[in-house]
């Protein structure tokens, strides 16, 4: 587009163009002239624009603008010339916008999930803690005698165990008395087992092993000896025996062994039938 003959000052601010400064385009394909300094004032404020984080903030910035140019002759072309410029700015804010709520609703959604799976192991816990006491408490109901019993019972078959503090199986010893830590505290504190480790050495004038670790053993051999029955489906032990040999070397090792006869009580049989 040609530009105006008539035109011999800066449509901004209406400084005369001399000789040695001539007008300036703003806008490529419109005739408009201004001079060189309004021209850098002018684009020198895009960076206002460009600036602004919300749409709230690029409104008070063209607010500004067209404040400031209100009263100039080129505030069309001043606007024309921030518009399109503003529209790109306010694009991006706009995607800004909705890729932040995008990934808010993603990270919410993650906390959720995340709550989600910490319920179902909570849950999953309480459950699998309810079980544990259900057969700890079947378990613990589990008659052991070194008799009979008078109800009548279908006989399954013998369990056993054997402990010992010395060799292999003392790791297993060792791990059986972590393993029931809580209810042998329980029962040393109700007097069931020595509070001491009196040494029996004196009578065979060599270290030996404490009376409290035969309690200790006796009480986990029971244990384990009913969670052999109660995975066999039985209700009671009868016919319990144990068997104690101490090692000869110095008698600070000790090997216990016990079994009985798992039963099921006919009442139990009967009730599994109907």
């Amino acid at each position: 587009m040609a530009v105006e003959k008539n035109q011999n000052k800066c449509l901004c601010c209406g400084k005369k163009f001399s000789m040695f400064e001539s007008g300036v385009h703003l806008i490529a394909d419109r005739p408009e002239l201004i001079c060189e300094k309004c021209r850098s004032a002018i684009i020198s404020k895009r960076k206002d624009i460009s600036s602004a984080s919300s749409i709230e903030d690029l409104d008070c910035q063209l607010s500004a603008i067209r404040a400031n140019y209100s009263s100039s002759g080129a505030f069309d072309l001043i606007m024309a010339y921030y518009e399109p410029y503003a529209n790109e700015v306010k694009k991006t804010i706009l995607q800004n916008e909705q890729q932040k709520k995008l990934d808010e609703e993603q990270k919410q959604q993650k906390i959720r999930e995340r709550q989600e799976k910490a319920r179902q192991k909570e849950e999953a816990f309480r459950e699998k803690q309810q079980k544990l006491f259900l057969k700890r408490q079947a378990i613990s109901n589990i008659v052991v005698t070194t008799a009979d019993i008078k109800e009548d019972y279908d006989i399954i078959g013998p369990v056993y165990v054997q402990v010992s503090n010395k060799g292999f199986l003392s790791s297993t010893f060792s791990n059986l008395i972590s393993e029931y830590e809580e209810e042998l505290r329980i029962i040393k504190n109700a007097g069931q087992i020595s509070s001491s480790r009196p040494d029996w050495g004196f009578l065979y004038g060599e270290w030996s092993v404490g009376q409290n670790d035969f309690e200790k053993a006796f009480y986990v051999s029971t244990q384990e000896l009913k969670k052999r029955a109660f995975y066999l489906g039985a209700d009671a032990i009868v016919g319990m025996r144990q068997d104690i040999d101490l090692d000869t070397s110095g008698f600070q090792y000790f090997y216990l062994q016990m079994y009985g006869t798992a039963v099921r009580l006919k009442k139990h049989t009967q009730s599994l039938i109907k």
